[in-house]
This record gives C-alpha cells, sequence and structure tokens, in this order.
C-alpha cells in the first residue's frame, strides 16, 4: 500500500505527459503542447524549488498513456501508475495543468497549484489558467522564475471547491435529467 511508503508529507504531481500528448491532433493543430526539452527543465526546477520551500519530495502520478518506464522516468523521480486517487488522498498540496483528476483533489479538499509555461501553446495556457480561476488556486507560470515563482499561497477557496463539485462532480438533483452535454452547452452559452 502507499501509506506505507509515504509516511512523511509528499507533493504529488498529476502528469499529463505535456509533450507528448495527443490532445492537439485531434483538435487540429500541427504541433505539441509544448518543447520538450523546455517542458522537463522548468517543471524540474519547479519541482526542486517546490521541495526545498516545504522539505518534502514531489512524486509522479504517471498519465496513464505515457510511454516512458516508471523507474526511468523524465522527472528523475519516484512515479506510480494507475494510483492517482490513492496519491491525491494522501497529498500534501496537488500540481497539475488540466487533468480530470483535479476532480479527485476536490473531493478531498486538497491544495492545488496549476503548472503552466511560456512554452505551452496559448489555449493550453488558457485552459489551465481558466481551471486555477475557477477553483480560486493559484496558476504558476514555470517560465518565470522572478521572486521565486511568486506567491505560493496554497489555501483552498472553499466556496470555489464546494461550486465546483456541484457542478461537475456530484448528481445534482438540479442536473439529473439532463446529459453532461447539456450541462457544457448551457455553461458556455451563457459564458
Amino acid at each position: 500500500m502507499l501509506r506505507e511508503q509515504f509516511k512523511k508529507k509528499y507533493i504529488l504531481y498529476i502528469d499529463e505527459d505535456v509533450p507528448n500528448h495527443k490532445d492537439p491532433y485531434y483538435h487540429g493543430f500541427k504541433k505539441n503542447l509544448c518543447e520538450k526539452d523546455i517542458f522537463y527543465k522548468e517543471v524540474c526546477s519547479f519541482f526542486e524549488y517546490l521541495e526545498n520551500k516545504h522539505n518534502c519530495e514531489v512524486v509522479i502520478s504517471v498519465y496513464p498513456k505515457a510511454q516512458y518506464n516508471i523507474e526511468d522516468n523524465p522527472y528523475g523521480r519516484k512515479a506510480f501508475r494507475d494510483k492517482t486517487l490513492e496519491l491525491v488522498k494522501n497529498a500534501f498540496l496537488v500540481i497539475q495543468h488540466n487533468s480530470t483528476a483535479v476532480n479527485f483533489s476536490v473531493i478531498y479538499n486538497k491544495p492545488l497549484i496549476f503548472m503552466t509555461s511560456e512554452n505551452y501553446l496559448f489555449n493550453y495556457r488558457v485552459s489551465i489558467e481558466d481551471l486555477a480561476t475557477e477553483l480560486g488556486a493559484k496558476s504558476v507560470n514555470v517560465s518565470d522564475k522572478k521572486d521565486n515563482y511568486g506567491d505560493l499561497n496554497t489555501s483552498i477557496k472553499y466556496e470555489n471547491y464546494n461550486k465546483y463539485f456541484k457542478n461537475y462532480i456530484s448528481d445534482n438533483s438540479d442536473n439529473a435529467q439532463i446529459t453532461s452535454a447539456q450541462i457544457i452547452y448551457e455553461k458556455l452559452v451563457n459564458f
């Protein structure tokens, strides 16, 4: 069990295999979400900063379709497959981009930091920042190390988490008879 492996606090990074993710191609883009070398350099630098600041390690929840070996992963840290829920539940802090696994952080009331970069495609950056704003969480541009990545306040905005839970996770009685597509359409139309 993971709990025995992590008797100390840890920070969890929810990997999306950003440099190799196929979503841009599904949406008609002809390039990756970011440049691979820049991505790993920025992300690992941010991890080192957080590890020093919080005196704990960053562990990786590997993206299910990632093709890399977890023992020799590109982050150089402990990595686990198919354990995201348990890793989130026991994490001190969760770092991510815009994974749907954000739902686990909301359910378990975990502080979130959303990572973005000048290296990411514009639309991807916007989607990350929008999700962070909706949850009242910190969005950190890891390209900008000025002032040690700015204020990394990791407090939870419970009102935002509760609203997100009601709107997107729960079987809200107001939405029980309509499809997810209808809910999303209504949100977009009323945006």
